[in-house]
This record gives structure tokens, sequence and C-alpha cells, in this order.
């Protein structure tokens, strides 16, 4: 009995001396996992963007790293386990806070493509109008030079008729006015020119043998020449 507790005295002792040492030993390699956990955090931090989207938050878990290791060689493995759980926190939130200024730069890209998209339907849609508006007027002119065509040409037919009526109303007003002063009937003078052929006896020669004279008559034509002078 009395060995028995000695023997039990004995692992007392043994425990007593041992169990600080593992849990010394424990406490170096929680550490070291902790450190380790906040260093492939941060590397991950480092991969999606954490330095750029959220360098604040990167450079803290960094810092805090830096101590952790620093702790932990000056032997402080408590002080070293939390701080490098404070490095994992801060790169876990420099992860979280990049993905989110990721998400609302993606979003706020898609809004302006969206935008740009809608301001550029908006500027077609105006230039279309514009351009409606461009041939309507043209549309308008071309009606309004035909108008004026017409209008011209009804002008000119106008013109026509007005001088064909004038023209009617002078014959019309030369027609009454011979109707009530008629001109005098042409007059004609006859003018007979007669001309003569008149008989004339002529002496026959004288024949010694015959003592008979004889006389040889011409005789004389008449004829009559009519000269008709007309005078207005």
């Amino acid at each position: 009995m009395t060995r028995f507790k000695h023997i039990l005295g004995l692992t007392a002792i043994l425990l007593s001396t041992t169990v600080p040492i593992v849990a010394r030993a424990g406490d170096r390699d929680r550490a070291n996992v902790a450190i380790s956990e906040a260093k492939g955090k941060i590397d991950a931090g480092d991969k999606v963007g954490a330095s750029t989207q959220a360098p604040e938050l990167q450079a803290q878990a960094r810092e805090a790293l830096m101590s952790a290791e620093a702790q932990l060689a000056n032997g402080k493995k408590k002080d070293a386990i939390a701080t490098a759980h404070h490095a994992s926190e801060l790169a876990d939130q420099a992860i979280t806070s990049a993905d989110n200024r990721k998400t609302a730069s993606e979003r706020d890209r898609r809004h302006d493509a969206q935008d740009a998209a809608i301001a550029a339907q908006a500027s077609a849609a105006n230039a279309n109008a514009r351009a409606d508006n461009a041939r309507q007027s043209v549309s308008d002119a071309n009606g309004r030079a035909d108008l004026a065509q017409q209008s011209a040409n009804a002008a000119n037919m106008r013109a026509d008729a007005s001088q064909q009526a004038a023209v009617n109303a002078t014959a019309q007003a030369d027609m009454m006015r011979n109707m009530q002063h008629p001109e005098p009937a042409p007059s004609t003078t006859t003018v007979a020119v007669t001309e003569h052929d008149s008989m004339m006896a002529s002496a026959a020669p004288t024949h010694r043998r015959h003592r008979v004279a004889h006389k040889r008559a011409h005789r004389m034509h008449s004829k009559t020449t009519t000269v008709t002078t007309t005078h207005q």
C-alpha cells in the first residue's frame, strides 16, 4: 500500500511537470496554425483583388499577421494566436469587401451599359425623327412648288381667257359699230369708149378707054369698149 502511494506520487509529479510542457507545445502549434490560416486568407485576398478593392483592410490583415509572427517568436503564443485570428478576420473582411465592390462595380457597369444602350436608342429615335421631319419638309416644299406651278398655270389660263375675251369684245364692238353705221357701197363708173370705122370713098383711077369713073367705097367700122372704174 505504501508502495502504491509512492507510485501515485511519482505519477502526480510527472503529470505536473509534463502537462505544462504539452500545453506549451499545443499553444505553439495552434499559433502556427492560426498564422498559416491568416497567411492563406491574405494570399487568397490578393488573388481576388482585395489589395485594390479593399486595400485598407488587406493592409491591416497583413500588419496583424506580422504582429502574430513577432509575438510567437517572442514566446507570446496565446497573444500570437489571438492576433493571427484577428488577421484572419481582417483578411475575410477584405475578401468580402472586395467581392462586394466587384459586384457593385459589375452592377454599375451593367447599368452604365444599359444607360448607354438606352441613350443610343433615344439618339437613334431622335435622328429618325429628324430625318422624318426633313423628308416631310421636302415633301411640303415640293407640294408648295406644285401648288405654285398650278397657280401659275391657272393665272396663265386666266390671262389667255382675258385676252381672248378682249379680242371677242373688240370684234363685237366692231360688228355693232358696222351695224349702226354701215359703210357706203362702192360706186362704179362705167366709161364707154366707142371706136368707129367709116366708109370712105376713094377715087378710082382714070382709064382712057372708059370715061366712067368708079368710086371705091371704104367701110367705117364701129367698136365699143366698156371700161368700168369702181370708187370706194
